[in-house]
């Protein structure tokens, strides 16, 4: 039957059409990185991914943002798929709390929560019942709410497949504490509380915490408990790519910085062989792909640190830079910025830090 009315039946047809499309995952053709038997750690991949109707969730993704956006259902702390905003605001909010409680002499104490399976055990119903809730009606919902129907999956073990089952759940992919340990606490419960409302398990092996202090003096950490197990305390944390440590230092993320570097370093000593190796402008290319992009994430945050631990990336620099312009090792470290046209590593932080 042709559609006469492309406007009335268009977006309902592709709101039944898409998820039947849609609602098969495969296994991904690459395990994440990690022991064999961490299981609980693979997850499949929808077909749909490579379909070109990704194109037409992606539009209806656009206006649900738009529309949170218009009518302020967004709260000011969230970064994630805002257009302007991106992981390095949280980092920066994180580091700016940080430093604000080192001036005045204070301790400043992050529970760093993982939550469990989060798309697999997401709860549909909350989902359709949060955007009734908020005044959507018309075909959006409708849209959201046949793409969250009941998907299939199966296992693939070599050669072989089992039979189809149904995706339930998921989207396609004691003793006293003074004042603060109190609030931190009464925090800790309001998140299990509303995990568990809203059917997320927060994964008590994976949530950490970290005491950022600067005093010598002898003073302990706060006993704090999920789900009635202690949290335990560390003196470092990777949060959203940059290792955080309880001085602030930020020279373990900048050790694990020089680790990449190395790696990237020994692709330009083979490709700069002088006899077949590429030219100035192809290695320059190729170590910004390969290092430069690495460092410039998180820059604004860990650009702080002292100089002396900053030098340690600058050296690795001039090293990187020196095999581009097949330049003398004793050369002057400013003839390799005007060889190569590249500012350094400092110039570079501050002018991603104006953007």
């Amino acid at each position: 039957m042709p559609i006469k009315d492309k406007g009335k039946l268009g977006m309902p047809f592709a709101g039944i059409l898409l998820p039947k499309i849609s609602s098969i995952l495969r296994n991904p053709k690459q395990y994440p990185e990690g022991p064999n038997d961490a299981v609980e750690e693979f997850h499949g991949e929808s077909l749909f991914q490579a379909s070109p109707l990704q194109y037409l969730v992606a539009s209806c993704g656009t206006r649900l943002v738009y529309y949170l956006e218009t009518n302020n259902f967004i709260h000011p702390s969230q970064s994630g798929f805002r257009r302007g905003r991106s992981t390095v605001d949280n980092l920066l909010a994180l580091e700016t709390g940080i430093r604000l409680a080192f001036l005045e002499r204070k301790h400043f104490v992050a529970v760093f929560f993982d939550i469990e399976n989060a798309y697999d055990k997401t709860w549909r119903y909350g989902i359709l019942k949060d955007m009734y809730d908020i005044g959507l009606r018309g075909n959006l919902p409708i849209f959201i709410q046949n793409f969250l129907r009941l998907g299939k999956f199966r296992v693939k073990v070599e050669s072989e497949l089992s039979d189809f089952f149904i995706q339930e759940e998921g989207v396609p992919q004691g003793m006293h504490m003074n004042f603060i340990q109190r609030q931190l606490q009464i925090a800790i419960n309001s998140i299990t509380q509303w995990s568990n409302a809203n059917g997320f398990t927060i994964s008590t092996s994976k949530t950490t915490a970290v005491h950022f202090c600067r005093k010598r003096n002898l003073h302990f950490d706060p006993e704090l408990k999920l789900n009635g197990e202690m949290i335990p305390f560390q003196t470092e944390i990777r949060f959203l790519g940059v290792i955080f440590d309880k001085k602030l230092s930020f020279l373990p993320h900048v050790i694990q910085l020089l680790k990449k570097y190395e790696k990237s370093l020994n692709i330009l000593k083979v490709l700069s062989t002088t006899a077949w190796g590429a030219d100035k402008t192809s290695l320059l290319k190729i170590y910004k792909a390969t290092t430069l992009s690495k460092l410039d994430y998180g820059c604004v945050i860990y650009g702080s640190a002292n100089k002396s631990v900053l030098q340690k990336l600058d050296l690795v620099h001039h090293a990187a830079l020196g095999l581009i312009s097949g330049a003398f090792r004793a050369s002057p470290v400013k003839s390799l910025y005007v060889d190569c046209f590249e500012p350094s590593l400092k110039l570079r932080r501050q002018l991603l830090s104006l953007n």
